[in-house]
């Protein structure tokens, strides 16, 4: 009886010992943010699906794993005074470990701390306009005329590319001459060049020769059709 009581003792201790093992082992998981390239830390609030875990200081945090759940892990801060928001996936299977190691692209982190705020958009409008008609003298084709009504459709959808990604048609299918119908502007033909600047928004004859476009690609800015911008 003796060596039963002793053996039962001991798988009791071992069981104690296992659950508390796999107790400390889950009770807290970290989660680090940094500059790929360099490994600096990102400091800021962290957030799991949209609701807050606490701060990474020097770019860690560490929380209860019961409080995580699979989609996306958020950080909002600041780097040298300038506002970032980026976006992680996080899935089931990260949490079958302590942590998890969070990195951001120099590149990507410079086009979030972008500051356009000191921008004159009118004066770089009017530039890729003039330049525009400059292209198109220079092939012998009737020059553009300014036009508010269109001008504004162009502006909004410019704001629609920023959240919907680059194409020309909306999530909704809709397309440059649906923009026109539904602004009640009449066309025979329509059309539209989009042109995307990530470093910096110098312009130049650059801005209307693209490069490395397939032949197949027609130049609306070079077409003696009605013409949309």
């Amino acid at each position: 009886m003796k060596g039963k009581s002793l053996l039962s003792v001991i798988f009791l201790i071992a069981i104690a010992a296992f659950a508390a093992g796999c107790t400390s082992y889950i009770s807290s998981f970290t989660m680090r943010f940094s500059i790929n390239e360099t490994g600096e830390p990102l400091e800021g609030e962290v957030f799991n699906n949209g609701n807050p875990l606490g701060y990474a200081q020097n770019g860690s945090l560490s929380t209860d794993p019961g409080k995580l759940r699979p989609g996306l892990i958020a950080l909002k801060g600041t780097y040298h005074d300038q506002p970032f928001e980026f976006y992680f996936e996080f899935s089931d299977s990260n949490l079958n470990y302590g942590g998890i190691d969070f990195s951001v692209q120099t590149s990507d982190l410079e086009k979030v701390l972008f500051n356009t705020s000191g921008l004159n958009i009118q004066e770089l409008e009017q530039t890729v306009f003039d330049l525009v008609n400059k292209e198109r003298r220079a092939s012998s084709i009737k020059t553009l005329r300014w036009n508010d009504r269109i001008s504004q459709i162009a502006k909004d959808y410019s704001r629609t590319l920023s959240i919907e990604g680059f194409h020309h048609k909306d999530i909704e299918g809709k397309d440059a001459g649906d923009r026109l119908k539904e602004n009640k502007i009449f066309y025979i033909v329509a059309a539209e060049n989009l042109y995307m600047r990530e470093k910096d928004l110098l312009c130049s004859d650059g801005i209307c020769r693209t490069g490395a476009q397939p032949e197949y690609h027609v130049e609306p800015w070079l077409s003696d059709v009605c013409i949309f911008i």
